[in-house]
């Protein structure tokens, strides 16, 4: 069969494009794309290895399951078709389309993964998530500030003078970054890398900065403060809204009280705000400081510093957080048919609360696709208890997860080896990967849109028609074919819209309502101080794993293991080996100390996704309120105490 082109699924900054080689006897090898600018030639491990072993793992969903009593058994397509269209429209007779529920996330990428939202949009609008469980603060933040978010042509990294890594543990969850940066510095850029923790990346950085946990905001606020100090643009001040807010909020803190926040002597911060202020700066912000509850504010302090010291709209600048090119130009509505749906939203980290709270429409009927929500949800004992409380839970998934073994039906959907669907990112480049099938999919396993198209048979949905893969693609990309892109040319060579010569906003034109860029009009969280629990739990993926998924690859032991800081270790009298108690408002898990010197002194860092089974998941424990804008989580706001057993 030769090499087929196709492209990484998994929900990551850097969506690689990959070279599948096809034997005479059906196996294949996964390589990365060595013609892709981004790939390069290099994939990670869960690429080139563990998406293929996930086919014939032995916990690979073959066919359809229902639950009889406490075990699931295995059905027919037709029989599992059947219960789950005569369960949307009792639904749909008794309580309206409101009742049902609709749980996604970014497990498994593709396109036409997303017709799933055309076929309840045809139902007339169910409820679904807002918000998300990574980036939905900073997303929230960009639009205000710009009206939508754009990101730089990687290459555009090599015309700054400064780069700052802000909040971004490049690698562990961008690898394909590392090598721009590493040959920035080659020809003599300054590297500065912000972060509680002195991730890997710290070591090649120029000027690293330990910043307290969620106060980056406020360093923002004293580089603000420096360069209001200095004097701003009159012709940026003409193209902006809310100076005079943003400036009273800036003044409304000494620096000393700024140094104070953060953590970050002023001799620091005086001599990072130079750096940044000398030349074209860029920033490249990470998602964990989302996960706090001044996260969005915290991004758009950010957002204000990069436009009110002129790195907006100039090649070698910006602030690089997330891209919407490409998604602005797919056909979404005419392929979604969001026009037609009245929906229903809830806030995605507070999921059970919703379901718990909610008694005018009740949630009668839930689908569960791509997403592990037992396991990534925060606060999983309410997260389990509420889902058990559903009177009808529909899962699709690949392989077994903690989330299929609670519900009613399981049905068996297809990898991206076995299917056609085209995959971009929105988190970091432009690049559009064509998927190609190279093997015939496992058991009766199938693609989640063709399960759709049947339901739809099913119920008399009359706009759902039957097409093949490639023609739903093709109505996706009509809009890309300015840019000179279709189906045949992505299925030789991943693709971009545009290149490194297009700088986003480079005309200070901006999405928002006047065309003007919005500066922070809007006060700064600060952390509250508790002497009950007194550290943050701290819960990034680790690098050979995303989330929940690929778990079984780790090494995982019978406590989870988690990090801390030779300060922390000596005051509370730890050391590598000992077993503790950490304990929130929330509940308790029990863990494994090993102490190393790059964690924060106030920080319990342990990683995410831990499996049930195991037991101690680290989301028993994670606090689940709501971001100050955007509706994301708060899990690393989690206050705690610790206990050695």
């Amino acid at each position: 069969m030769g090499v087929v082109k196709s492209g990484c699924p998994l929900d990551c900054w850097d969506a690689c494009s990959f070279k599948i080689q096809v034997d005479e006897a059906g196996d294949f090898t996964v390589l990365g794309d060595d013609k892709h600018p981004v790939t390069q030639g290099y994939i990670c491990k869960k690429g080139q290895k563990f998406l293929k072993q996930r086919l014939h793992s032995p916990e690979r969903l073959k066919t359809p399951l229902l639950k009889k009593g406490d075990v699931h058994v295995p059905i027919s397509w037709d029989e599992a078709l059947k219960i789950f269209a005569d369960k949307i429209q009792a639904a749909l007779d008794q309580h309206g389309p409101k009742s049902i529920a609709h749980y996604y996330d970014s497990g498994a990428g593709g396109l036409l993964k997303s017709l799933e939202h055309r076929f309840f949009n045809l139902l007339g609008g169910v409820t679904e998530p807002i918000g998300s469980l990574c980036w939905a603060a900073g997303i929230e933040a960009i639009k205000r500030d710009f009206g939508t978010y754009y990101t730089h042509h990687p290459l555009d990294m090599y015309n700054s003078d400064n780069i700052v890594i802000w909040g971004r543990n490049v690698t562990e969850t961008n690898i394909h970054l590392l090598p721009f940066i590493k040959n920035a510095k080659k020809i003599g850029k300054t590297i500065i890398v912000i972060d509680p923790n002195r991730t890997k990346i710290s070591q090649m950085a120029d000027i690293f900065v330990e910043v307290k946990p969620g106060s980056d905001g406020f360093l923002a606020f004293a580089m603000i403060k420096t360069l209001l100090e200095k004097g701003v643009s009159q012709e940026l001040l003409a193209k902006s809204n809310n100076f005079d807010d943003l400036k009273n909020l800036v003044n409304s803190y000494s620096f000393d009280s700024l140094a104070s926040i953060t953590g970050v002597d002023l001799t620091t911060i005086t001599e990072i705000t130079n750096k940044y202020l000398t030349g074209k700066s860029s920033i490249y912000l990470g998602y964990g400081m989302q996960r706090y509850y001044n996260s969005g504010n915290t991004i758009r302090a950010i957002n204000s510093l990069a436009y009110l010291s002129g790195n907006i709209g100039v090649s070698g600048g910006g602030v690089n957080y997330a891209d919407s090119f490409v998604s602005k130009n797919i056909n979404k509505s005419h392929m979604f048919l969001e026009h037609l749906a009245d929906t229903r939203f809830f806030p995605k980290p507070q999921f059970p609360h919703f379901i718990e709270k909610e008694k005018d429409i009740p949630i009668k009927l839930l689908y569960i696709s791509r997403a592990n929500p037992v396991v990534t949800l925060p606060n999983t004992q309410k997260t389990t208890d509420v889902f058990s409380s559903v009177d009808f839970v529909v899962c699709s998934d690949i392989v077994h997860t903690d989330t299929t073994k609670l519900a009613d039906l399981i049905l068996p959907a297809t990898t991206s080896f076995e299917e056609e669907d085209l995959i971009y990112s929105s988190m970091w480049h432009r690049y559009i990967n064509y998927v190609m099938p190279v093997v015939d999919p496992v058991g009766e396993a199938r693609p989640e849109w063709r399960v759709f198209e049947s339901l739809a048979a099913l119920l008399g949905l009359d706009n759902y028609p039957k097409l093949e893969a490639k023609q739903w693609i093709e109505l996706a990309i009509e809009p890309l074919k300015k840019f000179g892109i279709d189906t045949d040319k992505l299925k030789k060579q991943s693709l971009a819209p545009t290149d490194e010569k297009h700088i986003p906003w480079e005309d200070l034109n901006f999405a928002t309502h006047n065309g003007k860029f919005n500066l922070l009009d809007e006060e700064i969280l600060l952390f509250k101080n508790s002497k009950d629990y007194p550290y943050l739990f701290m819960t990034p993926h680790p690098k050979d794993s995303l989330h929940s998924q690929f778990q079984h690859h780790l090494d995982l032991k019978e406590y989870p293991m988690v990090y801390i800081n030779p300060k922390l270790a000596q005051a509370e009298d730890l050391k590598t080996g000992d077993v503790i108690e950490i304990s929130s408002s929330v509940n308790t898990i029990t863990a494994e100390v090993n102490v190393v010197d790059w964690v924060h002194k106030k920080v319990l860092f342990s990683y995410e996704g831990r499996p049930l089974k195991y037991k101690n998941t680290q989301n028993l424990i994670t606090d689940d309120g709501l971001t100050d804008i955007g509706n994301g989580t708060t899990m690393y706001e989690t206050y705690c105490k610790l206990r050695k057993k």
